[in-house]
Parts: C-alpha cells; sequence; structure tokens
C-alpha cells in the first residue's frame, strides 16, 4: 500500500480548462464600408449614378426636341432609353471599379477621379439642357 504525501492531501485542486468555444464566424464589411475610406468616395459612386440617370433624361429630351447626339457611341444606340441605360450602368460600374482598384494604391486618386467624373457627367447633362432648350426655342 502507498502512502499519499500529506502535501498531496492540502494541494489545492486544479480548475480544468474551460471547453474550447465554438469560433463565431467572422462576418467583414464590403470594402467600400470600411472606415478607412471617406464618406465622400460612396457618396460619390452613388452621385455619378444619379448624374448618369440626369444624362440620359437629358439627352433623350434634346433628341426628342431635334437636337442631334454628339457622342457616336451613344449616337449609335439611336435614343433608345434602354439601350443608353445598359450602356450608362456599364460604364458607371467601369468607372466605379477602376475607382476601387485605384484606392488600393492611390487614396487621393481615386477620389479625383470620381470627382472628375461626377463633374464631366453634370456637365454634359446641363449642356444637354442648354441644347434642349435652344432647339424648342426655334
Amino acid at each position: 500500500m502507498r502512502l499519499l504525501s500529506p502535501a498531496l492531501l492540502f494541494e489545492p485542486a486544479r480548475p480544468e480548462p474551460p471547453p474550447p468555444a465554438a469560433a463565431d464566424p467572422v462576418i467583414l464589411p464590403p470594402t467600400w464600408l470600411t472606415p478607412k475610406r471617406p464618406p465622400a468616395l460612396p457618396a460619390m459612386y452613388v452621385s455619378l449614378g444619379a448624374m448618369q440617370a440626369l444624362d440620359i433624361y437629358t439627352t433623350l429630351r434634346a433628341v426628342g426636341a431635334g437636337a442631334r447626339e454628339q457622342n457616336p457611341v451613344v449616337a449609335r444606340l439611336g435614343g433608345h432609353a434602354a439601350a443608353m441605360a445598359a450602356y450608362k450602368a456599364v460604364t458607371t460600374a467601369g468607372t466605379i471599379f477602376a475607382a476601387e482598384r485605384m484606392w488600393k494604391k492611390n487614396r487621393v486618386g481615386a477620389v479625383v477621379v470620381m470627382a472628375i467624373a461626377n463633374g464631366v457627367t453634370a456637365a454634359v447633362a446641363a449642356r444637354n439642357i442648354h441644347v434642349a432648350k435652344a432647339q424648342r426655342a426655334r
């Protein structure tokens, strides 16, 4: 028979380690929602879509008033709203995609590109409004 040492009798019990917890899935937000981006960049994405929609509307109004489309690519669409919307959706998505890729290496450049794209599209829409008014005055 073996005798127990008095030290073993009074040694405090070691708590068992807790069972491993189930790992919670890590859900990351989309890259354009990360806090690293300035709030202006996603806003410029939305405003570019709005400017493109305004461009479609003003182009159709100007062409309907008798003006001729100056953009040779859009002129081939023949003034069909659905074809113009598809074209503008593709170009808008391409611009946003390019800005997102640019953001990874040149953050200021991505914001500048979006600001320029918004400004140019707004200027085109404003010109369309001017042309439509001039055509109606004739």
